[in-house]
């Protein structure tokens, strides 16, 4: 999460922190801008000789670039692209507004009265929140953040006053009296165990610490160097030739467009088939996922290729959900580009190409559903004549005498449909009288065995 990662850089003692006014901070506040509800605290400036005024402005402007690099590559590292989430505070994603919180929380702890106060971590309701939005699974190891509805719990950045994270009274008994069925639950089943040890396993290091982390999987190690000198962005360097900037896959970009300043806080814009804060990983291609959705589709070859095997064996299983999920993912890859495992397919496929495709493969198959019905349609009358007999078969032919009867002798609308309908009908008797007269011979004809 945001916080763990500058938690042990903000907890350490040799950092100290001191009070400012809330009023005073958010006049130089640019990413973190309504964020921050209260007195915040700023790391105390170590040795410099600038006017105090100068010197916060200086911090804010550290802490809120370092927050906005802390979201910029959260984002990334939940396979999002960051640069369409330019503005969470005024967009309508839940999820991007819980990390920007987040973020500037971090960056922003609650300050204490005085001159020197610790850091405080935010607040776990706000973490909370985060994981609902975000739909993301919780550790199972604490992430650093305060319980602000534990009485003897430290102070904590982000406080809500409460209202916001106490359920209804309904609610909570509701949750008690499930607690209290699910304990009586759990000593029944000892009860009937009688002896049984079940053994848990415990691990001391959590299951979040033993994965990579995504910060270590997108810093930039310039040159000629080793990780020691490795930065989070390459465009925060100036040493850096904009050659070697954003591994050579794109170019460094202001954050904030409204900026003047040509020192002010820049990230990487990739180019088409790269993705990452640093553009190092390659994109997987849209043309690719198009075609395995339309040649193989029904077998799951599209989200094999895309990294998620389990919707692909899922789509494999039922045949493309019996066609119909095979159709409606040619047409979701097809309009644009699709999220992988990781990050979205580049866009290499011309949206020509997909329309004149689709329509052609969708034409193709109202044709062979409308052959198929009419095919369908005649061998079920042929299949009802040959059951129903020679009288059967000799009503199907007046019924075909008269229609083409109908259709030869009419030669305008008007006064002559009259005398057409009656040719037709003159037409149909005679039909009828021919079939009424030739039933022995139907009959004597291989025992009526022949279908036509």
């Amino acid at each position: 999460m945001v916080g763990n990662e500058a938690d042990n850089t903000f907890s350490t003692p040799t950092l100290e922190w001191q009070c400012a006014d809330r009023y005073a901070v958010e006049k130089y506040l640019g990413f973190c801008k309504g964020a921050i509800r209260y007195n915040p605290a700023l790391p105390s400036p170590q040795g410099s000789s600038l006017s105090l005024d100068r010197a916060v402005i200086g911090q804010v402007t550290a802490q809120d670039d370092a927050a906005a690099t802390m979201f910029f590559y959260h984002v990334t590292g939940m396979g999002y692209e960051a640069w369409e989430h330019s503005s969470p505070a005024s967009g309508d994603d839940e999820c991007m507004r819980s990390v920007w919180r987040l973020s500037c929380l971090t960056y922003f702890p609650k300050s204490q009265v005085g001159s020197g106060t610790r850091y405080h971590r935010p607040c776990a309701g706000l973490c909370e929140g985060y994981l609902e939005a975000c739909a993301v699974e919780c550790c199972d190891d604490s992430a650093g953040y305060v319980d602000e509805a534990d009485p003897d719990a430290p102070e904590c950045s982000g406080r809500s006053g409460g209202a916001a994270l106490r359920a209804p009274a309904g609610l909570l008994l509701a949750l008690l009296l499930g607690r209290v069925a699910a304990a009586a639950a759990a000593v029944l089943c000892a009860a009937c165990l009688q002896g049984c040890e079940v053994e848990v396993p415990q691990h001391e290091v959590a299951n979040w610490r033993k994965k990579d982390n995504y910060l270590r999987q997108y810093e930039y190690i310039p040159p000629g160097h080793d990780a020691s000198s490795a930065v989070l962005n390459s465009c925060a360097d100036e040493t850096v030739d904009a050659s070697l900037q954003c591994s050579g896959h794109g170019y460094c970009k202001t954050w904030n467009p409204m900026a003047r300043d040509t020192t002010a806080l820049s990230f990487c814009t990739c180019s088409r088939d790269w993705a990452g804060p640093e553009c190092a990983i390659q994109r997987k291609s849209q043309t690719k996922v198009f075609l395995l959705s339309l040649f193989g589709g029904m077998l799951g070859l599209d989200y094999f290729y895309l990294g998620l095997p389990l919707i692909g064996l899922a789509k494999l299983l039922t045949l493309g959900g019996c066609g119909f999920w095979w159709l409606v993912d040619i047409v979701r890859t097809g309009a644009g580009p699709v999220y992988s495992q990781k990050h979205r397919v580049a866009a290499d496929l011309p949206h020509s190409v997909f329309l004149l495709v689709t329509l052609t493969l969708f034409v193709l198959l109202g044709l062979a559903w409308s052959a198929a019905s009419c095919v369908g349609a005649r061998s079920g009358k042929r299949r009802a004549a040959a059951r129903a007999g020679p009288e059967g078969r000799a009503e199907v032919c007046a019924e075909r005498d008269l229609a083409i009867g109908a259709a030869v002798d009419f030669k305008g609308y008007g006064t002559t449909l009259a005398a057409a309908h009656g040719r037709g009908r003159a037409a149909a008797g005679l039909a009828t009288g021919r079939a009424a007269s030739g039933h022995q011979q139907f009959a004597a004809a291989a025992g009526g065995a022949r279908t036509w």
